[in-house]
């Protein structure tokens, strides 16, 4: 039989990843910039999705992914439950806020 080949990707590797103390590539100012420029497409970003998951023709993956965006944004995200083994149980709440918070 041959032999299996070492795996060579996924898992941790010495030297992959992030450098601890890298900074970020873009500036806070730089950030603000980006943000600014991408809301003046959001009502252009959430009519494609209204018009994807609105769509008889479009792909089901297609609708459902737009109509869970469309609901995330709308409502945020549903909060997530961690089980830990033991007696604890930790509930983590993720939300984005939205824009009239």
């Amino acid at each position: 039989m041959t032999e299996k080949k070492a795996k060579t990707r996924g898992g941790k590797r010495a030297g992959a990843g992030r450098k601890k103390g890298s900074i970020d590539r873009a500036s806070p100012a730089e950030k603000v910039e980006f943000a600014e420029i991408a809301k003046q497409f959001a009502p252009r970003a959430l009519q494609n999705l209204i018009d994807i998951a609105t769509n008889p023709e479009s792909v089901d993956s297609a609708r459902v992914a737009a109509s869970k965006e469309l609901i995330d944004r709308a409502y945020g995200r549903a909060p997530q439950a961690v089980d830990v083994e033991g007696d604890l149980a930790i509930t983590i709440v993720s939300s984005v806020p939205r824009a009239d918070d």
